[in-house]
């Protein structure tokens, strides 16, 4: 070995460890999402910003607090005299009709505390505070769905490699067979056609190799956008995972509420208090007020402070018919929203039923898959020792393998599958997919 071959080795040798992709374990896989997935990151914004909305709407049990500051000067009778009033300089000299220039510095607080609304207020409190709470379960919503497509993405790598591995398989067996034929035939125990059958047979499984290999790295791709990673190559799934039952079968059958018919139902609630909260436009509404003003002016020397207090009385009397339009499209939302709870019910029923059913059939099916891939395997194992021998055609042999990569490949499909149909099962359960 010279020096620049051993230069590259150790490089190569350096390199691999960084460049190897990382074996995520499904619990990997699932945190990460959670922590780095943009669904993730708009649920809990929409969570935060419900939460502001009913911080908006609480605020109506405080009062209402503003101040103001303000300087001006003016020759105009009205406003003048209203100047010298306010700052107590008054006095019988004063023409009443030119009273001269004044200035004034006013500085004032102020405040108003509606003690009556009709019940609009606290409607619209609670109808934010439904909101906010649908958020949070939406938020849950949010979470079940990211955590499905992680699961579905991370068996389908495990698949994609599996199916990968089975060609493989295939071609070892293709290629060990095509020697045993090119011998035969120089033997002259087979036809040169029968040689040529395997190397077709063999083509195609080089090709179907392509296929699973760009399958894969489509998987990983898909993988890597789901735990917001840079590049497909940085994302593998374990596949000892298929060594334990990675969800648990739920016994009861009826299962739980799921949180996207309790965050509908808030949004019903809310809709109903919204309800409320315009039909509450057509009382009058009562407000204490009250507030302190300096005033001070430097022309005429003066200052003084003044204070008032009292409750206003607002009566709607006519708007133009704008409160009923209103009411009438409260009305209409919550009749929506109630037929689109009624809706989603019947939805996720049909989704329970059918992945309660989805699960026992490939559970079923696996059990049946295995015997398929013990015979076909036996089959083919039989029918490669008569072809060595002569016995046997490359048309019987050729059969028998494609019968057991396709059992093989069968069984694999299934065994990712069950732990798909299995989160989907717990889910539509409204039961936890991890089953912790």
């Amino acid at each position: 070995m010279n020096l620049h071959t051993a230069r590259a080795a150790l490089l190569i040798l350096f390199i691999s460890p960084i460049c190897a992709a990382k074996n995520w374990t499904l619990d990997e896989a699932l945190n990460r999402a959670l922590e780095a997935n943009p669904d993730a990151s708009i649920a809990q914004a929409s969570v935060d910003r419900a939460q502001a909305i009913a911080q908006q709407a609480d605020s109506t049990l405080y009062p209402r607090i503003s101040a103001n500051l303000g300087y001006s000067q003016t020759d105009n009778p009205m406003m003048s005299f209203g100047n010298i009033l306010n700052q107590g300089t008054f006095d019988n000299t004063i023409n009443f009709n030119d009273p001269g220039r004044t200035d004034a510095f006013s500085a004032g607080v102020y405040l108003k505390y509606p003690i009556f609304t009709g019940g609009t207020a606290a409607a619209k409190r609670r109808s934010a505070e439904n909101i906010s709470d649908a958020a949070v379960l939406e938020r849950e919503v949010a979470y079940n769905n990211l955590r499905m497509e992680t699961i579905r993405s991370y068996f389908a790598i495990i698949q994609a490699k599996l199916l990968r591995k089975s060609i493989l398989r295939t071609l070892d067996s293709l290629e060990e067979n095509l020697r045993n034929a090119k011998a035969l035939e120089n033997e002259g125990k087979i036809l040169k056609s029968e040689r040529l059958n395997i190397e077709v047979r063999l083509l195609s499984a080089k090709q179907a190799l392509l296929t699973a290999e760009h399958q894969l790295a489509l998987s990983k791709t898909r993988f890597s956008n789901l735990l917001a990673l840079d590049g497909g190559d940085d994302a593998d799934a374990d596949e000892s995972v298929l060594k334990v039952a990675c969800f648990k079968i739920p016994e009861e059958k009826e299962g739980r509420v799921r949180p996207e018919v309790s965050a509908l139902e808030m949004r019903v609630e809310s809709s109903k208090n919204n309800v409320d909260a315009q039909v509450g436009l057509y009382f009058p509404m009562v407000s204490i007020i009250g507030g302190y003003q300096y005033d001070k002016g430097w022309v005429r020397s003066g200052d003084n402070g003044s204070w008032n207090a009292g409750v206003v009385m607002e009566i709607p009397i006519f708007d133009g018919m704008l409160t009923r339009g209103k009411v009438m499209e409260a009305k209409s939302l919550e009749t929506q929203m109630r037929q689109m709870l009624r809706k989603l019910e019947l939805d996720l029923n049909y989704q329970k039923q059918s992945a309660l059913l989805s699960e026992k059939n490939i559970r079923e099916q696996t059990e049946l898959a295995k015997a398929q891939v013990a015979q076909a395997d036996e089959s083919l194992k039989i029918l490669s020792a008569r072809f060595k021998e002569g016995a046997a055609m490359s048309v019987e042999l050729l059969r028998a393998e494609s019968a057991a990569a396709e059992a093989r490949i069968k069984l694999d499909i299934l065994r990712c599958s069950k732990n798909v149909a299995a989160a989907e099962l717990r889910r539509s359960m409204g039961l936890d997919i991890l089953g912790k």
